[in-house]
C-alpha cells in the first residue's frame, strides 16, 4: 500500500472553515449546527449535510485518525466516513448522547445504528480488503478491537467527518490522519 499526503486529491463536502497541516497529519475544522449524515429509520429524518474530508479510494484501503472534539451536545459525532453515494454509506465515530458512545451507521437506503459506551475519545481505523471493511477503536496502547465488519465495494469517497444535527455545532481536531491506497 501507498501512503497518501493530506495534500492530494482531498476535498470538503461542505465548505467550513478549516486548517490542514499535511506534514503534521492534522486537520482541525468547524462543525457547522444542523449538520448530519442519517437517512429515514426510527426518525423519518433524511439529512447527508455533514462536513467531510474525503479522498478517493478504490480497491484496498487503510484509513486511521484520532480524534478530539468537546462533543457537548446530544448526538455530536466525529469519526470516519466512506461514501458510495448519497443512499449508500458508512460512518463509525465518537457519539454523545448523554455519554460518550463508540458506534456506526451503515445505510443503504436507510440507516441502521449500533454503538457501545466508551470513557474517551481516541482513535479510530478502517480496513478494506477485496470488498470487506473492518473497523476499529483504539482500546489501549497497540491494542485494536474490531467493532464491526461490513461489505462496500467499489468505488468510495473516505475521510473525516464530523455533523451537529441538534447542538450548535463545535471544532473537531483529528491527528495521525493515516490514509494507505493499494
Amino acid at each position: 500500500m501507498r501512503g497518501v499526503s493530506l495534500t492530494s486529491d482531498w476535498t470538503w463536502t461542505r465548505a467550513t472553515a478549516s486548517s490542514v497541516d499535511a506534514a503534521a497529519k492534522t486537520v482541525s475544522w468547524n462543525c457547522e449546527p444542523g449538520s448530519d449524515y442519517w437517512r429515514t429509520t426510527a426518525s423519518g429524518v433524511v439529512s447527508h449535510n455533514g462536513h467531510a474530508l474525503l479522498h478517493p479510494a478504490d480497491g484496498d484501503f487503510a484509513l486511521s485518525a484520532e480524534f478530539a472534539a468537546p462533543l457537548s451536545e446530544r448526538y455530536d459525532q466525529c469519526g470516519l466516513i466512506l461514501i458510495e453515494n448519497e443512499t449508500k454509506w458508512f460512518k463509525t465515530s465518537f457519539e454523545r448522547d448523554g455519554d460518550i458512545f463508540v458506534g456506526g451507521v451503515a445505510t443503504s437506503g436507510t440507516s441502521d445504528w449500533s454503538r457501545s459506551p466508551t470513557d474517551r475519545l481516541t482513535s479510530l481505523k478502517v480496513v478494506r480488503q477485496g470488498t470487506t471493511v473492518e473497523v476499529y477503536v483504539h482500546e489501549a496502547e497497540a491494542i485494536w478491537s474490531l467493532i464491526r465488519q461490513l461489505t462496500m465495494a467499489g468505488h468510495l469517497q473516505v475521510g473525516l467527518y464530523s455533523a451537529a444535527p441538534t447542538g450548535a455545532g463545535f471544532v473537531t481536531c483529528a491527528s495521525n490522519v493515516e490514509l494507505s491506497l493499494g
